[in-house]
């Protein structure tokens, strides 16, 4: 895409969940934002980081269309429309979560139009790169679209699901983001740390884009101050393993193997559990397990049915009907199928 020059720091994060608290940390106590928006639904997680770090204004736009079980594409840019200028917005890259729809390339044009008319901030939270198509570049689009479009930015990315490091953290920094802008990417100041391993590693970064090589100094230092006064240095061990694949060939594409391959098989249950939930005549459409992307599917089922999932089957799922695909296997498929089948055909809907 393009031939932009992006010119880019970044600072190592405790995972995606520090990467975004630095991030609200610096736009807030630095920049001096104070308003935010985040998509309703979201992650739960987004509203208390930047209620923490100040933010006084906690907006959300609509993005889950309950009765198409789809995304509200029209409400979304409506909202953001509607939002003052110099808001922050907090944009998922990929597989969005927890509803699995993420918007088309189309969308995403619309709606980088609207975030320039209205000199909006966008922040991507990149926590699930790979698990939506299968490709890293595939969902990397959205980012490299907004880098391309020229827009000032920062990206907060996590390898604790698609490396499977949720106890690891470390010193790759920068490398990370290969990832996400593998060419026409210029790198400053890359910051590696040494430190010895502690108790839990989490691996994250924050990636900030800018327009400006001289502006690098004086936000490194800020940020810097930010991390210090936080967590001081992060972890190394699980940093080792990260920087070691992205930059060894064989590794490489070993790993993007992988990924693949937990991407078909998330797939292959996103349809097998479609399958027999119709086969068993299961009230209501169920297409939209099909259409989803990801590790979740937002399921339409009530906290009442998300009750008696765990009461009487010990099958958990968030109440908001949120399921996590990937704890579906070929052993338990037919069983949650028929507890899902049970729930909804017996717990009605408030």
């Amino acid at each position: 895409m393009g031939t932009s020059l992006f010119i880019v720091t970044s600072v190592q994060t405790l995972s995606g969940t520090g990467g975004l608290r630095v991030a609200a940390d610096f736009l807030h106590g630095v920049l001096k934002y104070d308003t935010v928006y985040y998509s309703s639904p979201t992650w739960g997680n987004h509203r208390l980081i930047f209620q923490l770090a100040g933010f006084k204004n906690l907006c959300t736009y609509r993005y889950w269309d309950a009765a198409k079980r789809g995304l509200n594409f029209e409400g979304m840019l409506e909202d953001l429309s509607n939002a003052p200028e110099n808001a922050v917005v907090i944009l998922h890259s990929c597989a969005h979560n927890p509803t699995g729809v993420d918007p088309t390339q189309d969308q995403w044009k619309k709606i980088a139009d609207v975030v320039e008319k209205k000199k909006l901030f966008p922040l991507f939270d990149s926590a699930y790169q790979g698990f939506a198509s299968g490709d890293l570049d595939n969902d990397a689009w959205a980012v490299r679209y907004f880098a391309d479009r020229g827009f000032e930015m920062m990206g907060t990315q996590s390898f604790s699901k698609n490396f499977g490091l949720y106890s690891e953290d470390g010193w790759w920094a920068d490398l990370s983001f290969l990832a996400l802008f593998p060419s026409r990417l210029q790198i400053i100041n890359c910051q590696l740390t040494n430190t010895p391993s502690a108790a839990d590693e989490r691996i994250g970064n924050l990636v900030l884009v800018l327009k400006e090589a001289s502006v690098i100094t004086p936000v490194r230092s800020q940020l810097t101050l930010l991390v210090r006064g936080s967590y001081s240095n992060p972890p190394c061990h699980g940093a080792r393993i990260v920087s070691k694949v992205l930059n060894d060939p064989a590794l490489f594409e070993e790993w993007k193997g992988s990924i693949r391959t937990m991407s078909g098989r998330i797939k292959e249950m996103r349809q097998g559990l479609r399958q027999r939930l119709e086969k068993l005549g299961t009230p209501g459409i169920w297409d939209h397990i099909t259409a989803q992307i990801g590790m979740f599917s937002f399921t339409g089922m009530t906290a009442e049915q998300a009750k008696h999932l765990a009461e009487k089957y010990h099958i958990f799922i968030l109440s908001s009907g949120r399921i996590n695909m990937c704890g579906l296997t070929t052993g338990n498929i037919d069983y949650v199928a028929e507890a899902i089948h049970d729930a909804v055909s017996n717990i009605a809907k408030a």
